[in-house]
């Protein structure tokens, strides 16, 4: 239920939660160095997405970045069969 409340949040609304959450968590913004997103553009937005708050808590030397496993999933979409199963293999041999 509470996840489903912060989804319906606006970035900027959400930018207010979570700088309360970071502040009464003791933590401070200028300890922040990155942000990894999935690239919504409510995220990324150049003047009011997310990662802009944050940067402007943070410092605008934050990174951000998109989060591998989401580039990796888009990829993968667009594979065919065939070299979706060879990918598949190379994971495997990867992984152990």
């Amino acid at each position: 239920m509470f996840l489903n409340y912060l989804r319906t949040l606006p970035p900027v609304k959400f930018s207010h939660f979570l700088s309360d959450f970071v502040e009464e968590g003791g933590l401070e913004w200028k300890n922040c160095v990155g942000v990894c997103t999935d690239g919504a553009a409510c995220l990324t937005g150049r003047n009011s997405g997310l990662v802009t708050k944050i940067k402007d808590m943070a410092g605008s030397t934050l990174l951000s970045t998109y989060c591998y496993i989401h580039r990796r999933k888009l990829a993968s979409k667009k594979f065919n069969l065939s070299l979706m199963k060879s990918y598949l293999n190379l994971l495997k041999l990867l992984i152990i």
